[in-house]
């Protein structure tokens, strides 16, 4: 992961740990409700390598069905 990829990622989780599912306003420009994981991983312009490493690894999905 390049250095560039570290910070978009950072941002992500941060965004992860400050969102909370029953305060819409923590949400910010992300419906958490009807937007899919695909159209969120874009909104921070994560990488194909790091979607695999946060969806796999992280979160523990055995297939790539939860991103849609």
């Amino acid at each position: 992961m390049g250095l560039f990829e570290k910070k978009r990622c950072m941002n992500f989780y941060k965004y992860v740990e400050n969102c909370e599912l029953d305060n819409k306003s923590t949400w910010k420009t992300i419906d958490v409700e009807n937007q899919n994981m695909s159209d969120v991983y874009k909104h921070y312009k994560l990488e194909s390598n790091t979607i695999d490493f946060l969806g796999h690894a992280v979160a523990l999905h055995t297939t790539d069905d939860y991103l849609n």
